[in-house]
């Protein structure tokens, strides 16, 4: 009894965590935060740190979402909310899709409110053999400046849209 698990094994987990989030998620929009640096050092010919983002999605899958707990902070300069949750991703359907692995900075929409992830974890190891099944990442919205502002619509002059698939921000 135990030992190693054998790729079949494997793919029987990996098939039954795929139908988790059909079962008992929701559907998310994943838009995925690329940076471009946008100079070159003359001198060192490395980029520098001015640097251009923009976010390539949205790739649409189902997750397992939990709640979102607010807090909320008042100061002398007002009151802020901050919600918290967290979201966990099957590796296969991620894979399947061909969406690229979450990292920090991507923005998560659900329920129609838009959240940043923080951080990220590869979660729930299939026993000896060291493959990870999940993907959970943590998600924070504050109220100050919330993530819709960094997504910008494509951009378009008069009729002609210059770029269909890309959601441009430029940092700066």
């Amino acid at each position: 009894m135990g030992g190693l698990v054998c790729q079949h094994d494997l793919d029987f987990i990996e098939s039954v965590n795929k139908e988790i989030p059909h079962l008992a998620g929701i559907e998310v929009e994943f838009y995925d935060l690329q940076v471009i640096p946008s100079k070159i050092d003359p001198l060192y010919r490395q980029p520098t740190t001015d640097t251009d983002w923009s976010f390539v999605g949205p790739y649409l899958i189902e997750a397992t979402v939990e709640k979102p707990v607010p807090a909320f902070t008042a100061n002398d300069e007002g009151a802020t909310k901050e919600e918290k949750t967290r979201v966990i991703f099957s590796r296969k359907l991620v894979e399947d899709i061909g969406m690229p692995y979450p990292k920090k900075g991507d923005l998560v929409k659900f329920w129609g409110v838009m959240f940043t992830i923080i951080a990220v974890e590869d979660t729930s190891p299939f026993w000896q053999s060291g493959q990870m099944v999940n993907i959970t990442t943590d998600l924070i919205r504050h109220s100050e400046y919330v993530p819709e502002r960094k997504i910008r619509m494509p951009v378009t002059l008069g009729l002609r849209r210059l770029r269909t698939n890309i959601y441009v921000g430029v940092n700066s």
